[in-house]
């Protein structure tokens, strides 16, 4: 007779529970879910602005959002391979959304990003410059760093800021590359005024975790991945529930719905702030 410890060894082991719920268990309603409440609560020119150190996949986060939109891959930023160093974006770059776009009239800005030079320095984005971001006061095509010309108007000021952050950054945190980089998130993330919101997309979590790589909808099962949340939230002084993980669109050829449920997440919360932002601001100025 089998024993009843072999029984209980011999057992399947049980599903781990997610440690953030989505809308529905079930991935492909998640998504149709997510699609429908960004459609219908999407009506205005939203600026969203994104941040985050060189390599981070700002670029990647806008063509893959433009990816589900239109359910195909798109290429509408230019992106730098992994491959290749250096900064990136070195201007002022917008893409607007098309009427039939998942979220139109949103545009989406992108910056300068920032990697550890010498030290316990950064090159990149300046301080300085972001802060004229968030006021509106530079247009599209501004030389980061290099221009010193102010607009007239605030046009650009965002409605909603997103910190794109290599989810590799606050993994390990002895290593001193991590340190600086996180150091200067912070004190980026201080220069964005109280009254813009905030969220964080933690990219490249199929780098930290093998279970996530495998397949995308372990991302919010991940216990790996759920510890580089907390402490993405308590670097950035984020709640939990602003801090999103993703695996953006890089090496795919095809979409999939365990990549587009946690993407559509970070997009529907980023329009959702970035509305009511929008409803406690004045017109912008001809």
């Amino acid at each position: 007779m089998e024993s009843v410890v072999s029984k209980v060894n011999s057992a399947a082991p049980e599903p781990l529970k997610p440690w953030r719920e989505l809308c529905d268990s079930d991935n492909k309603k998640a998504e149709d879910k997510l699609r429908s409440n960004i459609k219908q609560n999407n009506s205005t020119d939203f600026k969203i602005t994104l941040v985050g150190n060189s390599g981070a996949g700002k670029s990647s986060f806008i063509n893959s959002a433009f990816s589900i939109s239109r359910r195909r891959i798109a290429d509408v930023v230019r992106v730098k391979g992994e491959a290749v160093s250096g900064i990136g974006t070195f201007s002022f770059d917008g893409e607007r959304a098309g009427p039939d776009d998942l979220f139109p009239s949103v545009v989406f800005l992108d910056t300068m990003g920032f990697s550890r030079s010498d030290g316990n320095k950064c090159n990149g984005i300046s301080e300085e410059d972001l802060k004229r971001v968030c006021n509106g006061e530079i247009r599209i095509g501004h030389k980061f760093n290099v221009d010193s010309a102010k607009a007239t108007t605030n046009k650009y000021r965002p409605n909603c800021v997103i910190f794109v952050v290599s989810a590799e950054i606050f993994l390990h945190d002895f290593n001193s590359t991590n340190i600086v980089l996180k150091e200067k998130m912070g004190s980026l993330y201080h220069c964005v005024p109280i009254d813009i919101p905030r969220i964080a997309v933690l990219t490249k979590c199929d780098n930290i975790c093998n279970d996530t790589a495998k397949d995308a909808s372990n991302i919010f099962k991940s216990r790996i991945v759920e510890r580089v949340v907390k402490k993405a939230a308590t670097t950035l002084g984020l709640q939990e529930n602003k801090v999103f993980p993703i695996v953006n669109y890089t090496k795919e050829v095809e979409l999939k719905t365990t990549m587009n449920v946690p993407i559509l997440y970070a997009v529907q919360f980023a329009l959702n702030f970035a509305r009511d932002n929008a409803r406690s601001q004045l017109p912008d100025e001809d």
